[in-house]
C-alpha cells in the first residue's frame, strides 16, 4: 500500500516517519525545496527536528504527480490549504484513495468541517473514504 503524506512540516514528517518505520511505502510531498532536499539527501528535516535521523527509506518530492497511485493520502497542511491541495491531488490521482485529514479547524470562509471540504473537492471516482486524525499534536 502506498501512502502519500501531503505536507513536509513537523506533523507531516513525523507521521511519514512513523508510517515508514511500520513498513509502509511512503512519499512526502512538500513545497519547500530545502526541506525536501534535507529529507532525501540527509535523512533529516533539520528545520523542525534538528539532527534527528529519519528513516533512510523515507522519500520526499515537490512533484505533486508522485501521489497519482497513492492508496492513502494524509493531509498534513494548514486548514486554509486543504481545499486547494485536495483539488491538486484529485487532478493527478488515478484511482480511489482514502483521505486522512490531520489538520485542525474549519474551512476559513464557509466554516465547513474539513472532512466535508475534502468530500466535495475530490471527484467520486477518486474518493474511497475520508477519516480524521485529530487531537493534541505538536510533533517537535
Amino acid at each position: 500500500m502506498k501512502t502519500a503524506v501531503i505536507g513536509s512540516g513537523s506533523w507531516g514528517t513525523a507521521l511519514a516517519q512513523t508510517l515508514q518505520d511500520n513498513g509502509q511505502d511512503v512519499i512526502v510531498y512538500g513545497v519547500d525545496e530545502n526541506e525536501i532536499r534535507d529529507i532525501n539527501e540527509n535523512h533529516k528535516n533539520s528545520k523542525y527536528f534538528g539532527d534527528t535521523q529519519l528513516n533512510p527509506l523515507l522519500k520526499a518530492t515537490t512533484d505533486i504527480s508522485a501521489v497519482k497511485d497513492a492508496d492513502v493520502v494524509v493531509l498534513a497542511v494548514p486548514s486554509i490549504a486543504i481545499e486547494p491541495i485536495v483539488r491538486q491531488v484529485d487532478a493527478v490521482l488515478e484511482k480511489p484513495a482514502v483521505f486522512v485529514n490531520v489538520a485542525k479547524g474549519f474551512h476559513p470562509v464557509t466554516n465547513e468541517r474539513l472532512s466535508d471540504v475534502i468530500r466535495h473537492s475530490v471527484s467520486p471516482d477518486h474518493l474511497s473514504s475520508v477519516v480524521s486524525l485529530i487531537g493534541p499534536s505538536h510533533a517537535e
